[in-house]
């Protein structure tokens, strides 16, 4: 796990080679072990070290070929390095390291950039520059949960593994109307876009290939639903197969291996196999005492299960101390409360390990989530229904995170299952158009496409539960998840490994038949008949519950003052994007915006 930064050339004039040593003073929390650069006449690559496998100063990044042509950065893992290593060297490749990194040098000169990618199970964000042909690949994993951003300025290409990194080089920071819309529609901004216009990122499962013709944007491999046909026994026997593969892959490191338990299905199944393997394992838990949010005695129950060394970290409102510093590394508007306890989780963490094993990606394979039962059912009484939706139209339409809202979206779209994801939003058109200045309003939703619509593209899912997981793979997990999980874990200087993203997982998964997705009322089915084998009821049966804190108590209660006076002096007026009476609007605790008016403090701390 590291930071990688760079600059290319793409008409090979020269480059002023400080500017990657500016780009990297800004990654080295990302790796703190070792920091070098490979300088270039047409590139310059920097790496930001934090050493997991092969802690010799051999595995260093940049890492270049034996014969010099080839030069990589690497941030991630290769689960799979070890049988790619060995069918490298039988197909007569050398190596000199144990590394993951030098499998990729080597897996691009003999299979080149399609089959490598192709082949390999893990995380990942690199850049490969071939010398020889001036050719530069940029790669990001197949789930986004490695960043890569880049820009291009002058007809240089510029990337980093962070956005504030990326900034000290002389980007136009012209605002991206568009993704200030998907943030307030979500309150993250999207994996497809960025909040500056002439930033980029590189979309999961893709890589560029960047020479002096031009950039090309290509796919290397695409979540494909189906319905495959097959027992309940074969069904259990192959999840049971994945998974256990999926969390032993996952420990392979030189450093120790802990793991996250929020007391939820996901991660205490993550724990219940990671013990099958370690002999007892560090687990860390969040903890926010006298509040509902508060689920240690759950956490609990699995540690004393399968006898973990447990630590518990308590919060209190004190903790929006860190915020700035760590929404500043997010380096863009973000409003998941839960960043706040993933760092100071993962700050205690640091303390005992290196690596840390999640429950991230377990809902969005199996069915965790309440809208997917819906749709199964909508998808069966849609002619019943169609009718009623018709006659309730816009006009019964109502945003909104309760049950019957979700509900009631569901039956107004019956028939168009587009708009109903293009409706599935925080806040609608009344409120941010409430909200921001008419001017900027109007030009930010022209041509205006919803993360879910823009998330279908990146998959092939026919069934509309289906396309509901596939939306919630590349919208929310990786645009939002994916951004927490890697933000509060390299701002602590430690690996978060998901072994929910497995690849093999992934596909046994998408593959599932409707039933085993959700049966007789019952969400995540499958993984749940597994789970008995393995956990208390208590933590089956119990009701799913976000990893979170009591924001909005703490809010009204400990940081009203401080919102009020950060937002008084808002520079989002002055620009004309949000108008004073949508400001005086989101700052009154029983107004318009409600309980939601928490989004204003992280937006206003990037911006």
């Amino acid at each position: 796990m590291c930071g990688i930064c760079g600059e290319i050339a793409l008409k090979r004039q020269g480059l002023d080679n400080r500017r990657v040593d500016q780009m990297l003073s800004k990654l080295l929390h990302r790796g703190p072990d070792a920091q070098q650069t490979a300088k270039f006449q047409h590139a310059s690559l920097g790496h930001s070290r934090l050493s997991i496998i092969d802690l010799s100063s051999k595995a260093n990044q940049p890492m270049e070929s034996q014969d010099k042509n080839h030069c990589i950065v690497f941030n991630g893992e290769i689960y799979n390095y070890q049988a790619l290593r060995k069918e490298l060297i039988s197909l007569g490749a050398k190596f000199i390291t144990e590394s993951d990194t030098e499998v990729l040098l080597h897996g691009y000169k003999i299979w080149g950039m399609d089959k490598l990618l192709d082949k390999c199970d893990g995380m990942w964000a690199f850049c490969l520059y071939d010398k020889k042909t001036h050719t530069t690949y940029l790669a990001r994993d197949r789930f986004g949960e490695k960043p890569l951003f880049y820009t291009i300025i002058n007809n240089i290409l510029y990337f980093s593994s962070t956005l504030q990194s990326l900034m000290t080089c002389p980007i136009d920071k012209k605002l991206n109307e568009s993704a200030l819309i998907d943030y307030f529609h979500t309150l993250y901004i999207p994996t497809d876009t960025s909040i500056f216009k002439n930033v980029n990122k590189v979309l999961p499962a893709h890589y560029l290939k960047i020479n002096e013709t031009g950039i090309q944007t290509k796919p290397y491999w695409q979540l494909e639903y189906s319905t495959q046909t097959q027992s309940l026994d074969d069904a259990l026997n192959g999840l049971k197969h994945h998974f256990q593969q999926a969390v032993s892959s996952r420990m392979i490191a030189d450093v120790p291996v802990g793991a996250f338990l929020s007391g939820g299905l996901d991660s205490s199944m993550v724990v219940a196999q990671l013990t099958q393997h370690q002999q007892r394992p560090i687990t860390f838990t969040m903890r926010a005492p006298g509040t509902h949010r508060d689920e240690g005695h759950y956490a609990k129950l699995v540690a004393d299960k399968f006898q973990t060394k447990h630590i518990e970290i308590p919060l209190d409102p004190s903790c929006v101390s860190i915020l700035p510093e760590l929404i500043a590394q997010v380096g863009e508007p973000f409003a998941d409360s839960s960043i706040i306890p993933a760092q100071f989780v993962c700050a205690e963490i640091n303390k005992h390990v290196k690596v840390v094993l999640g429950g991230d990606g377990g809902d969005e394979l199996f069915g965790g989530y309440r809208s997917v039962q819906y749709l199964q059912y909508l998808s069966k009484l849609k002619p019943y229904f169609l009718p009623f939706s018709v006659f309730l139209g816009q006009r019964s339409f109502q945003h909104g995170d309760s049950r019957w809202a979700k509900f009631k979206r569901m039956l107004i779209f019956a028939g168009n299952f587009e708009a109903y994801l293009s409706h599935e939003q925080l806040f609608g058109a009344p409120y941010l158009k409430s909200l921001f200045c008419e001017e900027f309003y109007q030009n930010a939703m022209t041509s205006y496409v919803h993360p879910n619509i823009r998330a279908l593209k990146l998959g092939k899912a026919e069934l509309p539960f289906q396309q509901r997981l596939l939306a919630g793979f590349y919208a929310r997990l990786a645009g939002d998840f994916m951004v927490k999980v890697d933000s509060a874990a390299m701002f602590n200087s430690i690996e978060a490994r998901n072994p929910f993203l497995s690849r093999g997982l992934v596909e046994f998964a998408v593959g599932l038949a409707p039933s085993f997705i959700h049966k007789n009322g019952h969400d995540k089915y499958l993984f749940k008949l597994f789970a008995k084998e393995h956990l208390p009821p208590a933590i089956i049966d119990r009701q799913k519950a976000g990893f979170s804190i009591p924001i909005q108590k703490w809010i009204n209660d400990y940081w009203q003052a401080n919102i009020k006076k950060t937002l008084s002096k808002s520079i989002l007026i002055e620009l004309g994007i949000i108008s004073p009476k949508g400001m005086e609007a989101l700052l009154d605790p029983k107004g318009l915006w409600g309980s939601k008016r928490a989004t204003a403090i992280y937006l206003t701390f990037v911006l």
